[in-house]
């Protein structure tokens, strides 16, 4: 989520924050696509205030997949928020449930996909199956990336994601970052942003190598055997919980 526009002052507006900072997790994932060449495409899974609209590149389009539209109604307007109106990216709302609908796109056709369907710390399961993510990896150009955003307070959900990308032969990195504040505190300092948790699902070892020099906070998940992998069919939540770690 983003901040309200009234809070901050002008030249914030356009400054992806909180979660979205360009010190977290997927701040890296876009500094990794700023190096590739050519036109790129987006895929975001839940819209939110539309604040990943505040990585722009010339060439570089946003898809918003949102069920919601009073989402898209606040997120559109410029008195409450301006990411989608002030970063100048050029952007497409699709309405529906994010993984219906982005299975109605073109195989091949993003060089992103962020799913960020999470809402407070409810898991919409079904967007984290291993069938969700064999939809997501069939969208995916071949050298794209797939980034989940799975800060929560209660779950641990990266091990469930290493076990379903390895039916698959992909890795899983992730990025823990820690909340930039300093002494001024939240509202008042330059980098605004919170501590978040991002993974990266990836067979390329280039993205994997990027992604690590960018910052060696990132860490391979490593795939717990035996560990059975969330499916339509199946999830056992409770063994996710932190509690048991």
């Amino acid at each position: 989520m983003g901040i309200c526009r009234g809070v901050f002052e002008p030249a914030q507006f356009k400054t992806p924050i909180t979660y979205y900072s360009k010190y977290g997790g997927l701040g890296d994932a876009f500094a990794y696509l700023d190096k590739q060449p050519g036109a790129q495409n987006i895929a975001v899974l839940g819209m939110g205030t539309g604040t990943v609209a505040c990585y722009p590149r010339s060439g570089r389009s946003f898809d918003f997949y949102e069920i919601n539209p009073y989402v898209v109604q606040l997120a559109s307007d410029p008195e409450l928020f301006t990411y989608l109106s002030g970063c100048g990216s050029p952007y497409n709302v699709i309405m529906g449930d994010a993984r219906h609908k982005i299975a109605e796109a073109a195989d091949a056709s993003y060089d992103m996909i962020f799913v960020d369907v999470f809402s407070s710390d409810n898991i919409p399961m079904h967007v984290m199956t291993k069938e969700a993510v064999g939809i997501y990896l069939k969208k995916l150009k071949p050298k794209g990336i797939l980034v989940f955003h799975i800060s929560n307070r209660f779950f641990r959900l990266d091990r469930e994601l290493a076990a379903i990308g390895a039916t698959y032969g992909q890795d899983l990195y992730g990025k823990r970052a820690n909340t930039k504040t300093g002494s001024e505190g939240y509202l008042h300092n330059p980098y605004m942003s919170l501590a978040s948790y991002h993974v990266t699902m990836t067979n390329n070892p280039k993205i994997a190598a990027s992604l690590i020099k960018s910052d060696p906070a990132w860490k391979k998940i490593e795939v717990e055997p035996d560990l059975r992998p969330w499916s339509d069919d199946y999830a056992n939540i409770l063994r996710s919980l932190m509690v048991h770690r």
